[in-house]
């Protein structure tokens, strides 16, 4: 049997738009994740979503920035500077399901390139500003007597929570069980690419969306 569909939650003035998560909205606002979550009016949606991944149509009571009482001279000219969180996105490369090969990757942010070579645990971490929705990602694939770039396009914030069918067949995507669009449908080849995923992690093959399914789903993509 399939469990619950996720709905939206929280009572707030904002309504969270397709794409952001907390931690956008978090450096929107000034403070950290941790401030705005455990804010007394979100504790609805901190109790039903994990690691930041929120749901459109969540709401949500956006704090107020915190203030600083400076003190500046008059005519004068004053510099001031600001420390904005570190924020970084984490992938494992698989193939063939296996780690990934350490070769090198070429990223595309925000204007920015970055170069780098796959860890030997498949890893790559890229630097993100809050505000940065793509990524293009290139792996340049060295075989024997040819080179492959293998270009991936990634949307940040875009994830949806595991307790929604957007967020089941985004996760089965990422790990090369749905090839899909996703679409929230709980169709014939969703059920399939769930009955896959269950029989490759030794589950019962039912093709349901249950609770034990959603948790090996977070446990296998991450999060």
């Amino acid at each position: 049997m399939d469990a619950d569909e996720a709905a939206p939650v929280g009572a707030g003035d904002y309504v969270v738009r397709d794409g952001e998560d907390a931690h956008c909205l978090a450096a929107r606002c000034g403070v950290t994740v941790q401030a705005l979550m455990e804010h007394p009016d979100n504790r609805e949606v901190a109790e039903a979503r994990e690691a930041g991944v929120l749901l459109p149509g969540d709401r949500l009571t956006l704090p107020a920035p915190p203030s600083a009482d400076l003190r500046v001279a008059p005519g004068q000219s004053h510099r001031f500077s600001a420390t904005v969180p570190p924020h970084v996105v984490q992938l494992e490369l698989r193939s063939g399901g296996q780690t990934h090969p350490a070769e090198r990757y070429t990223a595309e942010v925000d204007g920015r390139r970055i170069e780098g070579m796959i860890g030997s645990d498949g890893m790559v971490t890229i630097p993100v500003r809050p505000s940065t929705r793509t990524i293009v990602l290139t792996v340049h694939e060295q075989w024997d007597d040819f080179e492959h770039d293998h270009v991936m396009h990634l949307r940040v914030g875009g994830l949806d929570p595991v307790s929604a069918t957007t967020g089941v067949q985004a996760r089965l995507q990422h790990l090369r069980f749905f090839p899909g669009r996703v679409d929230g449908e709980l169709g014939p080849r969703t059920r399939d690419a769930v009955r896959r995923f269950q029989a490759a992690h030794g589950m019962e093959a039912t093709g349901n969306v249950c609770e034990a399914t959603r948790q090996r789903l977070l446990d296998e993509h991450g999060h």
